[in-house]
């Protein structure tokens, strides 16, 4: 029989993982600053090295401050035209290796070169996902 203790303990799981999902870092610098260390062998939380959810979350304004300034007509990208012209892949890519070749040279070590690298690259995923298919559930193509 289904107990309602089990009903409110999930949702309460359920709110609580969000919760955390929403305010990983600030939750991670709070337990760092009092001393807890995970249990050794611990799965609850990824130990990032490299800054990536800093840095994801960098990328993600990058990408939303660039919708401000996308040439659009009747709410279309111009990337979907050339999207729907066959050429996205081509396109893509070739912004990425243009990004790539260009940082340490045009401009200098200029950061903004890494994030429209990266924006393209996402662009290609996009193209990817398109032309072959999706992720699967595991995260892997």
């Amino acid at each position: 029989m289904f107990e309602s203790n089990d009903l409110i303990s999930g949702m309460a799981d359920k709110y609580l993982r969000e919760q955390y999902a929403m305010n990983e870092h600030q939750i991670k610098n709070w337990l760092k600053s009092t001393g807890w260390v995970p249990p050794e062998g611990s799965n609850t939380a990824i130990q990032y090295k490299f800054n990536e959810p800093e840095i994801l979350a960098q990328i993600r304004a990058y990408i939303d401050s660039t919708y401000e300034k996308h040439y659009a007509r009747n709410d279309r990208q111009t990337f979907e035209s050339i999207v729907d012209s066959g050429h996205g892949e081509g396109f893509a890519m070739g912004n990425v290796k243009k990004y790539g070749d260009r940082y340490g040279t045009k401009n200098g070590y200029n950061r903004d070169d890494l994030m429209k690298l990266i924006h393209y690259a996402i662009l290609a995923l996009y193209v990817h996902d398109l032309t072959h298919g999706g992720v699967s559930d595991n995260g892997n193509v």
